[in-house]
């Protein structure tokens, strides 16, 4: 257990048993330069507390779904350039907005999937919902079939 006199060390075996990830997995992040251990005398690499952190965020953001490059992106810019505070505030609001697009972007993917799933219970009759629909709005339907988004026969698939 570490103490204020010793600091957290973990050799990649459990550091991979602390964090739930695989020892190819923290090669890869190694790699990617996402996480960056320390490389002690004996050439073994150790991970601190401050890894450990960061890696249980790349899984948080891989799970909302950010790539491995804009992970990557936001570590250089928060942890790496030394920024001032008015610039970590400005990072802070533009990650903020960013989240509330793709917040924005989910609901309407959600919305669909509510549209299409009520229209295959109700047996399929009618027109069905289109993902263009819940993207532009109610209204702003397109004219005539969507180019690839026909079946057999020339019936649309929604």
């Amino acid at each position: 257990m570490a103490t204020a006199l010793s600091p957290l060390r973990l050799r990649i075996g459990a550091f991979a048993k602390k964090t739930g990830l695989s020892r190819d997995t923290i090669r890869f992040y190694e790699r990617k330069g996402l996480l960056l251990p320390t490389v002690e005398a004996n050439g073994y690499r150790t991970f601190d507390q401050r890894a450990v952190e960061r890696a249980q965020a790349i899984q948080v953001a891989q799970g909302l779904g950010f790539s491995l490059a804009e992970i990557g992106r936001t570590i250089v810019e928060w942890e790496l350039k030394g920024l001032t505070r008015a610039q970590r505030l400005k990072f802070i609001d533009e990650k903020t907005a960013e989240l509330a697009t793709r917040i924005a972007q989910l609901e309407r993917m959600k919305r669909y999937l509510e549209l299409k799933g009520a229209w295959i219970r109700a047996g399929e009759q009618g027109v069905p919902p289109l993902l263009v629909d819940t993207l532009t709005g109610p209204g702003r339907r397109r004219a005539g079939p969507v180019r690839g988004m026909t079946g057999r026969a020339g019936a649309r698939v929604g």
